[in-house]
């Protein structure tokens, strides 16, 4: 059994010195400890003075001991079956990987509390001889999920439901089956994983489909009478009026699950044969990551530091709905949030609590995006997140946010940065006023991430070649992966996603193109780009390619490799 040996700093000196706590927020912790006896960790979790992964990230630095991505990891088959499902369920233990050393086998088990021998000599007798435990460091609330995502948990069966309906129709009018059977619908669909759930009326059916991945796959197709008394239920929930079937509504609500808090927001909109309902999920577990979890090759996430560093100016962040922009600036302000300095948002809604950021709700008509603005900027802010700029008035006071010494990042609906600027026109911001305010523009996209169980090697044919433009390559020298199925990734070949970003910094030769005077072309300031050394999303989709993490087949459905050049240059370098 190997154990670990505690790093001599104290675990909450150690969250100051990585600017994660403050000497207030400790002080109060360990009144509270005081008061209530329970671990630090528990204390600040509890006090929301820290969010659950950087706390694991600090524990297992001073621990010395590894950290796996819970969210991500997926174990191998051998390590699972090494210990029964129902006893990783009851001491919540996850087994990871199986491996060898001078002929002794060590099993990869994460606990929550690595330290405790109790736990670790149950394990131990749960184990056939000769196998040692190597313990890992997993927080509460995302071991319990990574459990409950690879395991699945005990729940009563759609089918069954559905049978007793049939049965007996009067059961959904008169008793709990609408209940139950909305119950278990949301239950199924936020266990698989989902960021969207769609119910879709038709003459004769009700068709249920989840997003998952960034794509829409049906899940249940229901006889149509049941959809009036769920959709009843539903909007009862997300308190919503449902005595008005003509015009859209919007709701929200909460579903608590094993360790885990989903916030929904509903959305229902009138149709031929009904109204149509979305749901968008929300996992507080997921919504908050750290900014060196998002995957960026080294020379991007140095880029990136710098554009952060930078003491003013506006950073904007481009993209589709659904590509991850808020992901992305949540990870950012993360990063950057220190005691010394005051972060506000102004999002529409806020999504995620941020611990010690000043979260701000939209809500028109008392409440704009300008309006907002001009009431934070009294407020005395250091870094400011308006969510998005939607019109003029939101736009001009975002821009002068940024020239008054301020730190702002927002996001605008562009398919590029290039294409931002003619947005940014659009909105009556005149380019010579950008010059030295518009610091730089990310443009981002999400792609599926290759499931690493069942990935299979491929070998490019010349075709692929040339789609990826490596047309010169040898094809026996490139031997990429492709998707396959298995039971983990539900038979997609693809499990998680990964974000496909490209960085646009303004240096001063791209500054010399903000001029009025002139009609700005993409493909003008695209070269100048180029020369200084800018990559787009196809040339990063294509490096995710040869890494393995995705599948060609998957980065041409995302973006479009026309722009791909046959010889990739190095990223932006300022001295």
């Amino acid at each position: 059994m190997t154990l670990m040996t505690p790093h001599p700093e104290k675990l909450g000196q150690l969250l100051i010195n990585q600017d994660l706590l403050s000497d207030i927020e400790l002080e109060l912790a360990l009144l509270e400890q005081g008061q209530n006896p329970m671990l630090l960790g528990e204390v600040l979790l509890k006090l929301n003075f820290i969010d659950e992964t950087s706390l694991t990230l600090a524990l297992g630095a001073r621990l010395e001991i590894h950290t796996p991505d819970l969210a991500e990891i997926v174990p191998s088959t051998q390590a699972l079956n090494y210990l029964p499902a129902d006893f990783i369920r009851s001491e919540q233990c996850l087994p990871i990987r199986l491996t060898e050393h001078n002929g002794q086998c060590f099993l990869q088990v994460v606990l929550a509390h690595p330290q405790d021998l109790v736990q670790l000599d149950r394990i131990r007798h749960a184990l056939s001889g000769g196998i040692l435990i190597t313990p890992c460091l997993g927080g509460k609330k995302a071991l319990s999920l990574a459990i409950e995502r690879l395991l699945g948990i005990e729940r009563t069966h759609i089918s069954k439901t559905l049978l007793r309906i049939e049965e007996s129709p009067e059961n959904l009018y008169q008793g709990h089956a609408a209940i139950t059977l909305v119950d278990e619908l949301l239950a199924e669909a936020i266990d698989q994983g989902a960021s969207d759930i769609h119910f879709e009326p038709d003459l004769h059916v009700l068709k249920m489909r989840i997003r998952l991945d960034g794509l829409l796959r049906t899940t249940h197709i229901l006889r149509a009478h049941l959809w009036p008394s769920l959709l009843v239920r539903l909007k009862l929930m997300n308190g919503m009026d449902i005595s008005d079937t003509r015009h859209a509504q919007d709701g929200r609500m909460t579903v608590e699950r094993p360790s885990r808090t989903i916030d929904i927001r509903a959305s229902s909109l009138p149709t031929l044969y009904g109204e149509n309902l979305v749901l968008r999920l929300l996992d507080r577990n997921k919504g908050i990551r750290p900014l060196s979890s998002l995957g960026l090759a080294p020379e991007q996430f140095d880029l990136l530091l710098r554009l952060l560093e930078t003491p003013e100016g506006l950073l904007l962040v481009t993209g589709p709905t659904g590509s991850g922009k808020t992901t992305t600036l949540y990870a950012m302000l993360r990063h950057l949030q220190r005691e010394s300095l005051h972060i506000s948002t102004l999002e529409d809604p806020v999504e995620y609590a941020l611990p010690g950021i000043r979260q701000t709700a939209i809500d028109p008509p008392r409440l704009d995006f300008a309006d907002g603005i001009r009431a934070i900027l009294r407020q005395d802010p250091d870094i400011l997140l308006v969510g998005e700029i939607r019109d003029e008035a939101t736009a001009a006071m975002t821009l002068r946010a940024a020239q008054t010494g301020h730190r702002v990042f927002s996001t605008l609906h562009a398919s590029s940065p290039f294409a931002a600027l003619p947005r940014l026109q659009q909105l009556k911001l005149p380019l010579a006023a950008l010059r030295g305010s518009l610091t730089g523009i990310l443009s981002q996209r999400l792609l599926r991430r290759l499931c690493p169980s069942c990935r299979i090697p491929h070998q490019l044919s010349r075709t692929e070649l040339q789609q990826l433009g490596l047309e010169h390559h040898q094809q026996q020298q490139l031997q990429l992966h492709k998707a396959k199925g298995c039971l983990a990734c539900q038979q997609t070949g693809y499990q998680g996603q990964l974000p496909l970003i490209e960085i646009l910094p303004f240096s001063p030769e791209l500054e010399i193109l903000l001029d009025d005077q002139h009609r700005l072309s993409h493909g003008e300031i695209a070269k100048v780009a180029r020369q200084l050394g800018w990559q787009n999303l196809a040339e990063h989709g294509r490096q995710r390619v040869m890494a393995g993490e995705t599948s060609l087949e998957e980065l041409c459905r995302t973006v479009s490799l026309s722009t791909l050049s046959t010889s990739p240059a190095p990223l932006f370098e300022h001295n």
